[in-house]
């Protein structure tokens, strides 16, 4: 769905570490949903992603317990002139 002014984007990606002889290799799998609404030279674009972990825990929630998944929304405010 896109119009002039607004566009939709999905991305994702795959990443996977391989050892010698290693069986529990981790690999992660992350998904970006990005919107895009332009006004002149303006361009606000607020982002969701997902990273997700098969047998690895790099992050930890808000109870500071080891977590395979990680979540996160920000927002990028472009103006050019």
């Amino acid at each position: 769905m896109t119009s002039d002014n607004f566009t939709l984007g999905l991305r994702g990606e795959y990443f996977a570490t391989h050892s010698d002889g290693g069986t529990d290799d981790p690999s992660v799998f992350a998904a970006t949903l990005t919107e895009s609404y332009t006004i002149e030279n303006f361009i606000l674009k607020p982002e969701i992603r997902l990273d997700s972990w098969t047998n690895d825990t790099p992050y930890f929630d808000n109870d500071g317990v080891a977590s395979k998944s990680l979540s996160n929304f920000l927002i990028a405010a472009i103006y050019s002139f």
